[in-house]
């Protein structure tokens, strides 16, 4: 292997690291924004699951039954 060989071989791994770099830090952005849907999804079921009963006794015997 020439010197010119070796250096393109370098050059071609570097540009190879530099790209899983580039992927690794999409790959956590959209992993934590993920976290932060799951966690956002959460609130608002604990939201519902706390309004809910409440709304349910404001309701009506037809309402109710509707729902």
């Amino acid at each position: 292997m020439t010197l010119q060989e070796l250096g393109a071989k370098l050059e071609e791994l570097e540009e190879g690291s530099k790209e899983i770099e580039r992927e690794s830090t999409a790959l956590k952005a959209h992993r934590q924004r993920v976290e932060e849907l799951e966690k956002d999804r959460d609130t608002f079921l604990q939201s519902m699951s706390e309004m809910v009963p409440d709304t349910l006794n404001d309701l009506f015997g037809e309402e109710k039954n509707r729902l």
